[in-house]
């Protein structure tokens, strides 16, 4: 027997039966055995299971290195796969699944996540426990010996795109469908990602001499990587959700991309932060941290890093924003408007905001409106050059405006 050396951060691995005194791990690559290894076990003092604990940090253990061979000359027995079934375990021993604490669904399960908030009102908990299928989502009742104590309840027909995107908060669940980035609460279901849809914004050529004649945000540098939208980005591989409890906020984040998707709870509102490439998030609630590819800071606390309140340092330099709304219609499509006034509301210094206000008779040629009370447009967009330091902030922008009638006398 060949004797091998493995290094791990930290491992632990049981096993529900302690007269187990083997576990062999086999890794294959497409049915063929690359490696594996054999692990003592040794029955748990307390617990009835068996396990092996191969060291925290630095610390190594060894394992005998089996041989190569084929993945078929191990099934011996054959494997029962129940991707519908779900098995609750009693609250004394986690080991033990009792018949009563059995699901069966229609289709697969994908993912479950605890619900927080009632149904209806007067029955806080009745159906706590959310489980996602291939053909929707459902829950069911939990007894007070923690068994499940109904058949499963459809609550929507909508079906989660990615297991990873389960991501339940304190008041709603939330996951990615194919109409975007849903909430449950209680038996209620939102699409929070409406405003999302379509592509990224990037720059067109034609506004970026504009926007730097203007001298107020410098130059506008061309993105070599464009940026993905906001359905692609969620629906690709790997896409993950964690909520942030401090700051009130969900982090989308793919290790594919160096930048990420944030949703405020507390503002309903979307923005685009770029922290690198995340890889992963730890179980630390109520923290929110993130593992990164960077050596240096190998995790990051967004809870800190995204709450300005938490920021020490306030007079850092001001960060340079360009913002180009979407064309807007004053809720009168078809009808001439002249726009008589443009305030910028929010909190920042004087003179660290400036706009650019541009009309349109079709929303695909714009013009710079140089002069207020001029000549009238049926849409219009504004573009927001600011420097704002980080305890400053943009908050909206009220527009007064006269409508031109063609029924009266002029």
């Amino acid at each position: 027997e060949i004797i091998d050396v493995l290094s791990t951060p930290y491992a632990w691995i049981s096993h529900p039966d302690p007269n187990c005194t083997k576990v062999t791990i086999r890794i294959y690559n497409q049915n063929i055995l690359v490696s594996g290894y054999e692990l003592p076990m040794k029955p748990h003092p307390f617990l009835p299971c068996s396990y092996a604990f191969l060291g925290i940090g630095e610390k190594v253990f060894v394992a005998n290195k089996i041989g190569e061979g084929n993945i078929d000359d191990y099934n011996d027995k054959p494997i029962v796969r129940q991707p519908n079934k779900v098995a609750i375990s009693s609250s004394a021993n986690p080991f033990a699944f009792a018949l009563s604490g059995k699901l069966t669904f229609g289709e697969d399960v994908y993912g479950f996540a605890v619900a927080t908030e009632p149904m209806s009102v007067g029955q806080f908990g009745q159906y706590p426990i959310y489980f996602f299928c291939k053909d929707g989502v459902w829950t069911t009742t939990i007894t007070l010996d923690g068994n499940f104590g109904s058949a499963p309840t459809l609550v929507t027909r909508d079906v989660c795109s990615s297991p990873s995107t389960i991501c339940p908060t304190k008041d709603a669940v939330f996951f990615m469908s194919k109409r975007g980035l849903l909430a449950i609460s209680g038996s209620q279901v939102a699409n929070i990602s409406e405003y999302m849809n379509g592509g990224a914004y990037n720059v067109p050529e034609h506004l970026i001499p504009l926007i730097e004649s203007a001298n107020f945000v410098g130059l506008v540098e061309e993105d070599d990587d464009p940026i993905e939208s906001f359905a692609n980005y969620m629906h690709r591989y790997g896409t993950k959700v964690v909520y942030d409890y401090e700051g009130e906020r969900l982090v989308c984040f793919n290790n594919a991309f160096d930048y990420q998707y944030v949703y405020c709870l507390k503002t309903q509102t979307w923005h685009r932060a770029q922290y690198g490439r995340l890889h992963m998030a730890l179980n630390a609630y109520p923290r929110c941290m993130v593992v990164t590819q960077d050596s240096d800071n190998p995790t990051m606390p967004f809870h800190s890093i995204l709450d300005i309140s938490l920021t020490k340092d306030l007079t850092l330099t001001p960060k340079k924003i360009l913002t180009v709304t979407r064309p807007f219609d004053l809720q009168e499509p078809d009808v001439l408007k002249t726009i008589t006034d443009v305030r910028v509301r929010g909190n920042f210094a004087k003179g660290a905001v400036k706009f650019i206000l541009q009309g349109s008779q079709d929303g695909i040629n714009f013009h710079t409106i140089s002069t207020l009370r001029g000549q009238s447009w049926k849409l219009f967009r504004i573009i927001l050059l600011a420097n704002l330091a980080l305890n400053e902030r943009i908050s909206w922008v009220d527009v007064m405006y006269e409508s031109r009638f063609t029924n009266r006398l002029r």
